[in-house]
C-alpha cells in the first residue's frame, strides 16, 4: 500500500473524507482530516508543536474560520491522519511509549520534518460519544501529558540539544502553571487532581512509560 489511514476507535470519518484528502495529495504526505465534536463543533485543528518550549501552541482554528481550504500545521491526529508510506520509512512506526497523549502529535512534528503536514478542510472526521470515567478523563487531561513530555524532551533534544535546559525551565514551569489552574479554577476533585499531576511530575523525572503505575 501506497498510504496508510490511521484511525482511532473513537472517530468515524464521513463517507467522502477519504476522498477529500486524496486531493490534496500533490501537496502534502500526510493529510489530516478535520474533527467535529459530538456537537458538531470544530476543535483543535490549528495546533503548533513549539519544539523550542516542549509546549504547544493554539491558533484556535483561524484557518477555518476564514474559510480556507487546507492549512499547514506541524502535528497529526491518529484520528484520520493518512500518511504516505515513504513517510513511514523514514520516521518509523509510533514511539510506544507514550502509551496515551502527545504520540500523534510527535508523529506529525517527525513527519513535518519531510513533508509539510496539512490539515483539508472538507476531510470530516466525526467525533463518537465514548463513554469516559472520570477517574480515566482526569489521567488523559492531567497525568500523561505532563508526564509524557521527557519522551518529547529526549526528541527535541536530539534535534537541538543547546536548548536542554531551556526546555527543562519550561516544562518546570507548565508543572507550576497546571498545578495554579487546579487549585485557582478546578471546581471539585482537586486534591486528587493535584495528586495525579504531582506523580505526573514524580514520573516525569523517572522517565516512566506506559500505563500509569497502580491502574
Amino acid at each position: 500500500a501506497e498510504w496508510v489511514w490511521v484511525l482511532d476507535d473513537d472517530c468515524a470519518p464521513l463517507p467522502d473524507c477519504l476522498k477529500n484528502l486524496l486531493k490534496h495529495k500533490e501537496l502534502s504526505q500526510c493529510l489530516n482530516p478535520v474533527h467535529k465534536s459530538v456537537g458538531g463543533e470544530i476543535y483543535g485543528e490549528e495546533v503548533w508543536i513549539d519544539a523550542a518550549s516542549c509546549a504547544t501552541v493554539d491558533f484556535r482554528d483561524r484557518s477555518s474560520k476564514a474559510g480556507r481550504p487546507w492549512w499547514p500545521r506541524n502535528t497529526c491526529s491518529f484520528e484520520g491522519m493518512l500518511i504516505h508510506r515513504t513517510i513511514i520509512e523514514k520516521i518509523g512506526f509510533p514511539d510506544a511509549r507514550f502509551f496515551v497523549q502527545h504520540d500523534d502529535s510527535l508523529y506529525g512534528w517527525l513527519a513535518n520534518r519531510h513533508t509539510q503536514v496539512i490539515v483539508v478542510a472538507d476531510a470530516i472526521a466525526q467525533k463518537l460519544d465514548c463513554p469516559r470515567t472520570q477517574i480515566s478523563i482526569r489521567k488523559a487531561g492531567i497525568y500523561y501529558p505532563m508526564r509524557n513530555l521527557w519522551i518529547w524532551k529526549d526528541y527535541f533534544d536530539a534535534a537541538d540539544p543547546t536548548l536542554s535546559d531551556y526546555r527543562n525551565r519550561r516544562i518546570a514551569w507548565q508543572f507550576v502553571y497546571k498545578a495554579y489552574q487546579i487549585i485557582r479554577y478546578g471546581k471539585r476533585a482537586r486534591a486528587s487532581q493535584l495528586r495525579l499531576l504531582f506523580y505526573a511530575w514524580k514520573h516525569y523525572r523517572s522517565k516512566i512509560s506506559g500505563p500509569m503505575p497502580g491502574t
